[in-house]
């Protein structure tokens, strides 16, 4: 018989680690956060750490799970709290650019070296475009986004830009908010119709989306 009072405390001590280990290869690198640094300043031992996740990768593959989990329930609250698409769209996006620009550029760059990364990252690919479909739908059917595009292709042209932004590591040359804001805002304006169009432009300024310049 499973003894759930150490499962519920073996699944905190996780929870615990994944904050703490994805909120220290974001601020520092991941080269640059060891195993031993992340059990001493947790005050556990290696050997548990270890018994979790087996090796660096598998815990940074297990962060990503992590924050998809976080961000997803913070997503579906936002549904709860906005009117319409556009104002979850901008509502997210704020949030997310806001994250993003504490992220060290050096955490990036190291991603490219975990084989383990990527192919989490081409799995979720497909749920991550169902999931963009879903959003588009809504936009369709609350009259925001037209309905004479094929989004499947615009869904995968995004891909292959996000793959190109990290492959050519242009974080480096460029700001968060021009790489991921202006970007995202752009690709949204382009298929909104006009009544979605107006509301955009209106939700980006009371968000201050806009760049100051």
């Amino acid at each position: 018989m499973t003894d759930r009072g150490s499962d519920n405390g073996k699944a905190e001590q996780k929870d615990r680690i994944l904050a703490y280990a994805i909120e220290n290869f974001s601020r520092n690198g991941i080269r640059n956060v060891k195993m031993d640094d992340i059990a001493s300043d947790l005050g556990i031992s290696k050997r548990t750490l270890y018994q979790l996740f087996k090796d660096k990768e598998n815990l940074l593959v297990e962060c990503f799970k992590y924050s998809e989990k976080r961000s997803a329930k913070l997503y579906s609250e936002l549904i709860k709290s906005t009117d319409n698409i556009l104002e979850l769209y901008t509502k997210w996006l704020k949030m997310r650019i806001d994250e993003i620009r504490s992220v060290n550029p050096q955490f990036f760059s190291d991603l490219n070296k975990y084989s383990r990364v990527q192919k989490y990252f081409r799995d979720v690919s497909a749920l991550k475009s169902k999931e963009g479909l879903k959003f588009i739908n809504m936009g369709i059917a609350q009259g925001l986004f037209r309905n004479d595009i094929n989004y499947n292709v615009l869904l995968r042209i995004s891909d292959i830009v996000t793959e190109s932004i990290m492959r050519n590591e242009l974080y480096l040359e460029y700001s968060y908010d021009d790489l991921f804001g202006s970007t995202s805002i752009m690709s949204v304006r382009g298929i909104c119709t006009k009544k979605g169009y107006d509301l955009l432009d209106k939700y980006i300024e009371s968000y201050k989306m806009k760049n100051n310049k």
